[in-house]
This record gives C-alpha cells, structure tokens and sequence, in this order.
C-alpha cells in the first residue's frame, strides 16, 4: 500500500471566480467546500483526477461576490485545511491569496508560484476535457461495432 499523502490546498481568485486546487494527496477519499460571509452566487464544480504516479489532485471552482472573502476547506484523512482569501480594501486582488496559511505544512506561497498554479489549474482542465473526448470516442467506436 501507498504512504498517505497531505494535500497541498491554493485558492486562485480572479474579480467574481474563485478555485480551489487541491494537489499530490493520497488515498483518494476528500471532501472539498467553499465558503462566503455573503451568498455563493453559483453552483460550484467538484473534479478530481488521478495523476500518472498514482497520487490524486482536485478542483472545486464557485462564483462570489468580487468584494467578498473565501474560505476554502479541504477534509482528507480526519485533518482540516482553511485557505481564505481577502480582497484589498482598494478591490479584488487576482491570484492566489497573499494571506494564505496551510495548517498542515506551514508553507507559505511566494508570488513567484501563482503563474504555476494557474498553469497547473489549466492543465488540470484540459486532462479532464481529454479524458471525456477519449470516453465518447470509446463510446461512439462500440456503439458503431455492435449495431
């Protein structure tokens, strides 16, 4: 069996649109929440996707008011993880949050890594978009053999 791993959390924020991504963690079973003093004005999107060595990332995206904060909350392995973000009292601040505290590990972010994280975020998009194109393709093929 596989060592459990502690998820690396970041909370990318961009005027209205927020994400959470949650990397490297293991075993699978997580629980993701985003939350606002004011209303989440959307539903939010919950994706996870196994990596090639095994080990797990997610993304939970919601929508919120541009001047609000966010919380985001990741459960994995009976530990919590609180990620929040505040906008600037001069309007929302893109990128990842500049407060930002991981309970577990203690690190904090420097700037240099909110390119990073957006790209990865992307890249994470883009295999789920893939996996799905493959899923149809499979499906189509067999549907195209068997009638």
């Amino acid at each position: 069996t596989r060592t459990p791993l502690t998820p690396n959390v970041f909370l990318v924020r961009s005027q209205d649109v927020v994400a959470c991504l949650i990397r490297n963690f293991y075993p699978k079973e997580i629980h993701v929440s985003l939350a606002s003093p004011g209303a989440l004005i959307s539903a939010q999107t919950y994706v996870m996707a196994p990596m090639a060595n095994g080990i797990y990332s997610a993304v939970q995206i919601g929508r919120i008011g541009e001047n609000d904060t966010v919380t985001c909350t990741v459960e994995h392995l009976g530990k919590e993880i609180h990620v929040s973000h505040k906008p600037e009292p001069t309007g929302p601040n893109p990128g990842i949050a500049p407060n930002q505290k991981q309970s577990c590990s203690g690190q904090d972010l420097l700037e240099g890594n909110e390119q990073r994280n957006k790209l990865l975020l992307s890249v994470l998009g883009l295999r789920l978009l893939f996996m799905r194109i493959m899923i149809i393709n499979i499906f189509f093929t067999a549907m195209a053999l068997i009638f």
